[in-house]
Protein backbone atom coordinates (compact mmCIF):
# COMPACT_ATOMS: atom_id res chain seq x y z
CA UNK A 1 0.00 0.00 0.00
CA UNK A 2 1.19 3.59 -0.69
CA UNK A 3 1.75 6.06 1.53
CA UNK A 4 -0.55 8.72 2.40
CA UNK A 5 -0.43 11.97 4.12
CA UNK A 6 -3.56 14.29 5.13
CA UNK A 7 -2.84 17.53 7.04
CA UNK A 8 -6.40 19.02 7.91
CA UNK A 9 -6.77 23.08 8.73
CA UNK A 10 -9.92 25.18 9.77
CA UNK A 11 -9.71 28.80 10.05
CA UNK A 12 -12.16 32.03 10.70
CA UNK A 13 -11.68 35.54 12.33
CA UNK A 14 -14.05 37.50 14.13
CA UNK A 15 -13.69 41.09 15.55
CA UNK A 16 -16.73 42.90 16.67
CA UNK A 17 -18.71 42.81 12.69
CA UNK A 18 -15.82 42.19 11.20
CA UNK A 19 -15.64 38.72 10.45
CA UNK A 20 -14.60 35.92 8.27
CA UNK A 21 -16.74 32.48 8.01
CA UNK A 22 -14.66 29.76 9.35
CA UNK A 23 -13.28 27.45 6.51
CA UNK A 24 -11.79 24.20 6.34
CA UNK A 25 -9.22 23.10 4.00
CA UNK A 26 -7.83 19.22 3.52
CA UNK A 27 -4.79 18.32 1.91
CA UNK A 28 -3.82 15.02 0.64
CA UNK A 29 -0.54 14.44 -0.51
CA UNK A 30 1.43 11.13 -1.47
CA UNK A 31 4.91 10.76 0.49
CA UNK A 32 7.57 8.87 -1.65
CA UNK A 33 8.27 6.80 1.25
CA UNK A 34 6.65 5.68 4.45
CA UNK A 35 9.46 6.75 6.38
CA UNK A 36 8.64 9.86 8.92
CA UNK A 37 9.72 11.02 11.99
CA UNK A 38 7.69 11.72 15.16
CA UNK A 39 9.83 13.54 17.64
CA UNK A 40 9.97 15.74 21.07
CA UNK A 41 12.75 17.77 20.84
CA UNK A 42 14.28 20.22 23.15
CA UNK A 43 15.01 23.87 22.15
CA UNK A 44 17.24 26.52 23.62
CA UNK A 45 18.34 30.36 22.56
CA UNK A 46 21.14 28.64 20.53
CA UNK A 47 20.83 27.21 16.83
CA UNK A 48 20.00 23.18 16.72
CA UNK A 49 19.20 21.30 13.82
CA UNK A 50 16.40 18.60 14.01
CA UNK A 51 17.66 15.17 13.13
CA UNK A 52 15.82 13.95 9.59
CA UNK A 53 18.47 11.17 8.77
CA UNK A 54 15.27 8.77 8.59
CA UNK A 55 13.76 10.83 5.39
CA UNK A 56 15.87 10.44 1.92
CA UNK A 57 14.07 14.40 1.58
CA UNK A 58 11.75 15.99 4.21
CA UNK A 59 8.65 16.70 2.73
CA UNK A 60 5.44 17.99 5.20
CA UNK A 61 6.33 19.38 8.36
CA UNK A 62 4.28 20.03 11.26
CA UNK A 63 5.91 21.73 14.36
CA UNK A 64 3.59 22.19 17.53
CA UNK A 65 5.15 24.12 20.79
CA UNK A 66 3.90 22.83 23.37
CA UNK A 67 5.68 25.34 25.97
CA UNK A 68 3.38 27.88 27.78
CA UNK A 69 5.25 31.03 27.48
CA UNK A 70 8.24 30.47 25.02
CA UNK A 71 8.25 31.27 21.67
CA UNK A 72 10.41 28.71 19.23
CA UNK A 73 11.98 30.29 15.95
CA UNK A 74 12.40 27.87 12.76
CA UNK A 75 14.54 28.35 9.32
CA UNK A 76 16.40 26.38 7.22
CA UNK A 77 20.37 27.58 7.17
CA UNK A 78 21.03 28.37 11.00
CA UNK A 79 21.05 32.47 10.64
CA UNK A 80 17.63 33.44 10.00
CA UNK A 81 14.74 32.57 11.43
CA UNK A 82 11.53 33.68 9.29
CA UNK A 83 9.17 31.25 11.33
CA UNK A 84 7.69 31.96 14.82
CA UNK A 85 6.07 29.11 16.66
CA UNK A 86 4.36 31.30 19.67
CA UNK A 87 3.34 29.41 22.85
CA UNK A 88 0.78 26.51 22.52
CA UNK A 89 0.63 26.95 18.57
CA UNK A 90 2.01 24.67 15.81
CA UNK A 91 3.26 25.19 12.40
CA UNK A 92 2.53 23.15 9.33
CA UNK A 93 4.14 23.10 5.55
CA UNK A 94 5.49 21.36 2.72
CA UNK A 95 9.63 22.04 3.15
CA UNK A 96 11.65 23.78 0.77
CA UNK A 97 15.09 23.22 1.87
CA UNK A 98 17.63 20.34 3.40
CA UNK A 99 17.98 21.12 6.90
CA UNK A 100 14.75 22.03 9.55
CA UNK A 101 17.22 24.61 12.19
CA UNK A 102 15.22 25.52 15.55
CA UNK A 103 15.85 27.92 17.98
CA UNK A 104 14.06 29.52 21.60
CA UNK A 105 13.29 32.71 21.74
CA UNK A 106 13.90 32.34 25.70
CA UNK A 107 13.89 29.60 28.25
CA UNK A 108 13.67 26.12 27.36
CA UNK A 109 10.49 24.93 25.36
CA UNK A 110 9.77 21.05 23.89
CA UNK A 111 9.15 21.04 20.42
CA UNK A 112 6.62 18.04 19.08
CA UNK A 113 8.46 17.48 15.13
CA UNK A 114 6.71 15.56 12.65
CA UNK A 115 8.30 14.93 9.07
CA UNK A 116 7.20 13.50 6.43
CA UNK A 117 9.39 11.94 3.56
CA UNK A 118 8.84 14.01 0.26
Amino acid sequence: MAASLKISLQFGFTNGLDSQPSQNISISDAPAASARIDDIVGATTADATLGTTLVSTIGWVVLMNLDNTNSVLVGANGTDYPILISPGQAFAAKWNAAAIHYKASAGTPNVRALVWSA
